[in-house]
């Protein structure tokens, strides 16, 4: 791998296999010089560093990452009304599947019955008539957790205002590092003097972070986007990317523009769409728009701060 291209770029990636190989795939893709479906024998896929962390430590990138605030935040959520309801529906699609498969089905593993399903369907299996309702109550009860997940179509449970908090706890420490790359990025380009690292950081044009469905999920709510799926909900496609450019304007001041590529789609433009965006995303608009969702002071500090104060 070229000496050069290992300043210009930087590729975090959740510690699995899958998004560490969809990393090096994607350099490849950027960067190699091979043909289709070789992607392996291309020097870059060899070469190239992709940061990790312990999987259960990963803030950045794992939503599922340790948090005592997290599991708080999710135990107040289930006594929220919209909840309560949701597992009044679906009790009996629960109890069904737990006869169906032999395991116990609840709302915390119904995802796996999706998603197996789903492969299934991919390998050739055609579903009865009994398997397609089941089938579309699955997903639909499923499509309902996700949002629950990230905070959305809940309302606030004594003060709580889930939209806000559980994106913070998921997904703050990804927004509140992009910010500070571009921020890192507009300083140095007017004042050197401003950072040690300014160097380093100018010669910087690409960071990449290979995660999760999930992942752009929660951190399309720390957009204030209100689906899972940018402007519907369900599952993010697999290979699907989220695109954040910071653009510099003659002025001297930069902008932000975010695009979303599902998989096998052409990118679209969602910057418009994004809270506090909607006529303009200067780096500043986009940063005082995104304070909410920030971890304060720290997402470690936060992640161990009560979401009640002992009285």
């Amino acid at each position: 791998m070229d000496i050069g291209l290992r300043v210009l770029i930087y590729i975090r990636s959740t510690n699995v296999h899958r998004t560490i190989e969809s990393a090096r795939a994607n350099m490849v893709g950027m960067y190699g010089k091979v043909k289709q479906h070789k992607t392996k024998m291309d020097n870059i896929y060899s070469e190239v560093k992709v940061h990790t962390v312990p999987f259960a430590e990963d803030h950045l990138l794992n939503i599922l990452a340790n948090c005592t605030r997290r599991v708080n935040l999710w135990k107040f959520l289930r006594k929220t009304r919209e909840f309560e309801a949701f597992l009044k529906v679906n009790d009996d699609l629960f109890e069904e599947l737990t006869e169906e498969t032999g395991m116990e089905i609840t709302y915390r593993n119904l995802f796996m019955v999706e998603d197996l399903m789903h492969i299934e369907q991919k390998r050739g299996y055609k579903l009865d008539s009994y398997e397609i309702e089941l089938d579309d109550r699955i997903i639909y009860a499923n499509h309902q957790m996700l949002k629950f997940l990230n905070g959305l179509s809940v309302s606030p449970y004594r003060g709580i205002k889930f939209d806000i908090e559980i994106p913070k706890v998921e997904a703050g420490e990804l927004l509140n590092e992009i910010l500070t790359h571009m921020q890192e990025k507009e300083d140095c380009l007017f004042d050197e003097t401003l950072n040690e690292n300014c160097t380093e950081i100018l010669r910087r044009k690409y960071y990449a972070y290979s995660a999760h469905d999930i992942t752009m999920a929660a951190f399309f709510a720390t957009l204030g986007l209100k689906h899972t799926d940018y402007d519907k909900n369900g599952n993010v496609p697999l290979a699907s990317c989220i695109m954040i450019e910071q653009w510099l304007r003659p002025d001297s001041t930069s902008y932000v523009k975010i695009y979303y590529m599902r998989r096998n789609q052409p990118s679209i433009d969602i910057t418009p769409k994004i809270s506090g965006c909607e006529a303009n995303c200067s780096l500043i608009d986009f940063s005082q728009r995104s304070e909410v969702y920030l971890p304060d002071p720290d997402i470690n500090t936060l992640c161990d701060t009560p979401i009640f104060n002992a009285s």
